[in-house]
């Protein structure tokens, strides 16, 4: 029996109900249509998933978010103008990108943060990326959280790189990549975290900006040294306006095997006014040695009698480990920049790597032939002649720069000077003393009207014991009869000090206001109170002050360092030296020869500057002495130092303190962000703000 299931009367067999007139044969049962509407279902699911894996997401442009889009996924597009950073504790990498309409901080947590960091594929400065992820919006600043390491579509700005000359790389290459070639220069930490690498070529010299983090995202950057040939890629940046190469991969920096020439070899008739500012290389034979208090020139001469001046400062002279062989004949080469002093062409190398010895001057094997010669025989007519005499000392007679020896033998006497530098570099130089057989070759020259012996190095002095005369053969000169000229030695007196031992104070101290013209080459001795001080290239100016006058005193870097507690040559210091006067630039300064004879009577110190505010500097202070008590924020490194950024709770002040004042910082690896420090120096103004600039490392006090 069946029953109709509009009216739920017995129907029997009929297909149409009696009592209501239903159709059965067409009328569809309930679950029929639940099928139906599954399968509806399930079909507009598959529909969705298609549509929704093949549409594209909405790319936008940064200035164009606005709060309404929080928590939208989208797609940004843009060039990493900062480094990327990673804290490898909360897994977080982050970085910044700009579409030129905005910039917006992307990150990028634990799981898809070290899936693109063990892919390498973490964006680096001048990338180019395309990331989708979600919005996040708060107080009107955006910023985006990429939920698969696979939606970042990355384009390494260093694989488009193309090779460049030093000189060619400018602003308008910054965020671009570029290859150079050249030689290490200089590898400092200004602080920890920021290496940075000095690379000269022909054309110029640039830095090259290593981060600590470099290490964290792919192959560490490989140590170098100075003198190293590399060949680094990375994406030019600035700082201060100035031109950087900042690596983005470690292994972009590569060892060259080969030397790299930063200049390129000329004749010596080649090397005109032309060149001037140039860099140039040379070889040729030191024709003239002429020592100064802050340095040494060598006259090279080619095989055509051309010449040309070699200036090497003494920092560079004194870390030359032949030095003693760079004596007349030697055949040298040398690098530098040329210019121009009173009216002639100098060559001056920057770093001892600069100069290379081809060839001595003194022959490994000494000759027996050259003539001994009778002191009584030496005249006026053999100054500047090389002879060889042998004789007694009679009498030591010592002096600031070296000592004097009367050596006598059978037909007269002469002055044997020897000079601290050399004297140093003779072979038992203790038993020069009275009554010592000694033998000499040297340049006679005349001094107070009388003759004197000038040995050009300690290998051309030979002693024996006893009064006998010496039998030993002299050190002979190479077969090339050298051109006359002074040796190698400081700047002295006219009349020299009795002992090295006496200080200025002893030896009754010059007034400044007597100090002239007429007594420039002379050594004197100055007592005087330091009331300024300053920094330059090459070392270090002090202002000494004796109630008659002022004059400058001026310590080289090398000369500096010799000083015994330099800590305390500061303001207000009572200072005794003994110096050369020199006239620079129409002032006359104090050239000391060595920095023990610098004496400090009274200590001084830069915490007489009275403590200012920041926000109390103005305009006005500009010029004068200032000292200010903060905190370190962040320190940031430039090609000539370091730039500082202080605040005491009034404001924040830029501290600039270049590398040969942050040689002499106490602590120096302490002045990171965080440390507190007291700084005392001249206020200057750089970009429409104020700076403070100190002359001296001591004036630098972490966390005092």
């Amino acid at each position: 029996m069946s029953h109709c299931p509009s009216c739920g009367r017995e129907i029997g067999s009929h297909v149409t109900c009696p009592y209501c007139g239903a159709n059965l044969k067409r009328r569809l049962t309930l679950t029929l249509f639940g099928i139906l509407a599954i399968v509806l279902a399930i079909g507009g699911l598959a529909l969705l998933y298609v549509a929704s894996i093949n549409s594209t997401i909405p790319t936008l442009r940064i200035g164009q978010i606005q709060a309404a889009m929080n928590y939208a996924y989208v797609r940004i597009e843009g060039i990493v103008k900062r480094s990327p950073s990673f804290n490898p504790d909360s897994e977080t990498l982050s970085f910044w990108i700009d579409d030129d309409s905005g910039r917006m901080l992307v990150s990028a947590f634990r799981a898809e943060a070290r899936a693109l960091v063990a892919a390498e594929r973490v964006p680096s400065i001048g990338d180019r990326v395309a990331v989708e992820g979600t919005l996040r919006v708060r107080d009107d600043i955006p910023s985006l959280s990429i939920s698969d390491a696979g939606s970042l579509e990355l384009t390494r700005a260093i694989d488009a790189a193309e090779a460049h000359e030093i000189d060619a790389i400018g602003p308008v290459q910054v965020l671009h990549s570029a290859t150079v070639r050249g030689q290490v220069r200089a590898v400092r930490e200004p602080y920890g975290g920021l290496r940075l690498i000095t690379v000269r070529d022909a054309t110029g010299e640039i830095d090259v900006v290593i981060d600590a983090d470099i290490g964290a995202f792919g192959p560490p950057a490989p140590a170098v040294q100075m003198g190293d040939s590399i060949e680094v890629t990375g994406v030019v940046t600035l700082f201060d306006d100035t031109p950087q190469l900042t690596l983005t991969r470690g292994d972009r920096l590569t060892v060259l095997n080969q030397p790299f020439e930063i200049a390129e070899l000329r004749p010596i008739l080649d090397v005109g006014d032309e060149a001037i500012g140039d860099w140039v290389r040379v070889q040729g034979t030191i024709a003239r040695v002429t020592p100064f208090a802050s340095g040494v020139k060598f006259t090279l001469s080619d095989t055509r009698n051309h010449e040309i001046t070699l200036l090497l400062w003494r920092d560079v002279f004194d870390a030359l480990s032949d030095a003693a062989d760079w004596q007349i004949g030697a055949q040298v080469t040398a690098q530098g920049p040329v210019s121009a002093f009173r009216g002639e062409l100098e060559i001056v190398p920057e770093l001892p790597l600069d100069v290379a010895l081809l060839a001595r001057a003194v022959a490994e094997n000494p000759s027996p032939t050259l003539k001994l010669t009778p002191i009584g025989a030496l005249t006026a007519r053999d100054i500047n002649r090389t002879v060889f005499i042998s004789g007694t000392i009679q009498s030591v007679d010592r002096f600031t720069s070296g000592a004097r020896f009367r050596v006598e033998d059978d037909t007269g006497s002469i002055m044997l000077v020897l000079f601290d530098n050399v004297l140093e570099q003779v072979e038992d130089n203790t038993r020069l003393e009275e009554g010592a057989g000694v033998s000499a070759l040297g340049r006679v020259d005349e001094f107070n009207g009388a003759l004197e012996i000038i040995p050009p190095n300690g290998a051309s002095v030979r002693v024996a014991l006893g009064p006998e005369r010496a039998s030993v053969a002299p050190t002979a000169q190479s077969s090339t009869p050298p051109p006359p000229s002074p040796t190698l030695a400081p700047a002295r007196s006219a009349t020299p000090s009795p002992s090295p031992t006496l200080v200025a104070a002893e030896l009754g101290a010059t007034p400044i206001s007597a100090i002239d013209a007429s007594r420039v080459g002379q050594v004197v001795a100055v007592r005087g109170q330091v009331i300024a001080a300053a920094s330059f290239s090459a070392g270090f100016r002090f202002t000494l002050n004796d109630g008659s006058g002022s004059i400058a005193l001026v310590l080289f870097d090398g000369i500096y360092r010799e000083v015994s507690n330099r800590s305390t040559l500061n303001l207000g210091a009572q200072v005794a030296v003994e110096a050369t006067i020199v006239e620079f630039n129409g002032a006359f300064e104090l050239q000391p020869a060595t920095g023990r004879a610098v004496t400090i009577e009274q200590p001084g110190s830069s915490t007489i500057v009275k403590t200012r505010a920041v926000n109390t500097l103005t305009a006005s202070d500009i010029g004068s002495l200032a000292a200010v008590v903060g905190d370190v924020l962040r320190v940031e490194g430039f090609s000539a130092g370091v730039s500082v950024f202080v605040n005491d709770g009034t404001g924040e002040l830029r501290v600039v303190i270049f590398n040969n004042v942050l040689n002499y910082v106490p602590d120096a690896p302490s002045l990171q962000a965080g440390a507190k420090v007291r700084v005392t120096g001249r206020v200057d103004l750089f970009n429409d703000a104020l700076e403070l600039v100190p002359a001296l490392g001591y004036d630098v006090v972490i966390n005092p």
